[in-house]
């Protein structure tokens, strides 16, 4: 899932994600604009949202995600309950993989 942040100049951020099929070949992709000002962490768990809720709702089916944020991947591992807005986030894409059988 490439990603560009401008939430630090211009106070919004973007995100996006693709689909790619066995070979590697580009399938789908999706990306959005969202305004305010966050930590980097914050947005990069606010584009797999978006990206996961995009798959939910046009039945996409995957077998693997990527993301370059290791700090995502571990919070999303992790079994620890987050109870800042931050944490609330994350649980809300813990769900949408648990709802995602096949990833």
């Amino acid at each position: 899932m490439p990603q560009t942040f401008h939430f630090l100049t211009e106070g919004r951020y973007d995100f996006g994600g693709i689909i790619r099929d066995h070979m590697g070949f580009f399938v789908a992709g999706i990306s959005g604009l969202r305004e305010g000002i966050v930590l980097a962490e914050v947005a990069e768990v606010v584009a797999l949202n978006e990206v996961l809720s995009w798959m939910k709702n046009d039945s996409i089916r995957v077998q693997q995600i990527e993301t370059d944020c290791l700090v995502l991947v571990q919070t999303i591992r992790s079994k620890m309950v987050m109870t800042s807005i931050f944490g609330g986030v994350f649980e809300d894409c813990k769900q949408l993989l648990d709802s995602l059988s096949n990833v």
